[in-house]
């Protein structure tokens, strides 16, 4: 990868899932898309955009339909209260972190970030509840009790 610069968008809630991540996924286009930005945020030249719609790794994700995260909706009011959360969960993020929308980070100060202000699973109560794969994270996994 040398010295050339990557830029990577993602969603807020993305900071915690990449740091738990060991494998699991929607599908292998899914999986290979996140393994590849994973490398690539591990480059100390990436500077990643904070956002809270889809990103770089919601590209492959075969739960984006016409850029919004459906989920396991089985109606369009479902697909819309999915997106809906998942776009609260990410601007929950960005006001705990004290951080903004569009502005360029580099993925280790965000982690760090991320770790000192959600070192405890209650911090996470609104923002990890309900998530299909907190048993298989080990970041959540990690978190104090």
């Amino acid at each position: 990868m040398g010295n050339k610069t990557y830029l990577i968008r993602l969603r807020a809630h993305h900071l915690l899932c990449l740091q738990g991540y060991q494998g699991y996924g929607y599908d292998e286009r899914f999986k290979e898309n996140l393994e590849k930005k994973l490398n690539i945020l591990k480059n100390d030249n990436t500077k990643v955009i904070l956002t809270s719609s889809p990103d770089d790794l919601c590209k492959k994700c075969p739960n984006l339909k016409d850029n919004i995260c459906i989920g396991n909706s089985k109606s369009l009011s479902e697909s819309f209260e999915n997106n809906d959360k998942i776009v609260k969960k990410d601007l929950s993020i960005l006001k705990e972190i004290k951080l903004e929308k569009n502005r360029k980070y580099s993925f280790k100060d965000l982690t760090k970030i991320v770790n000192n202000v959600f070192s405890k699973r209650n911090d996470l109560k609104d923002i990890c509840t309900n998530c299909q794969w907190t048993d298989k994270c080990l970041w959540y996994q990690s978190r104090k009790i």
